[in-house]
């Protein structure tokens, strides 16, 4: 399972979103009705699973899955 396949099943898992919803373009606020808190606990489950450390200011700027994957970009050494 690559990372982008984790990512996409823990977003999955923990906002108990289907994965055939879930798209680059998808808000974590209105299109999976999550809150700071959960995309938070998103966040630092990501980073357990990946071994990665993200900056709570950035962790805060996430809005959609791609500005997820774009931060988690920039702070894995592989994705």
């Amino acid at each position: 399972m690559d990372n982008l396949d984790t990512i996409t099943k823990l977003i999955s898992e923990n906002l108990e979103v289907e994965k055939n919803l879930i798209t680059p373009s998808s808000d974590f606020f209105n299109d999976f009705n999550a809150g700071k808190l959960e995309v938070a606990d998103l966040v630092l489950r990501i980073q357990k699973e990946l071994k990665i450390e993200i900056e709570e200011e950035k962790i805060n700027q996430i809005k959609t899955v791609a500005d997820l994957f774009k931060i988690i970009e920039e702070n894995a050494d592989e994705f």
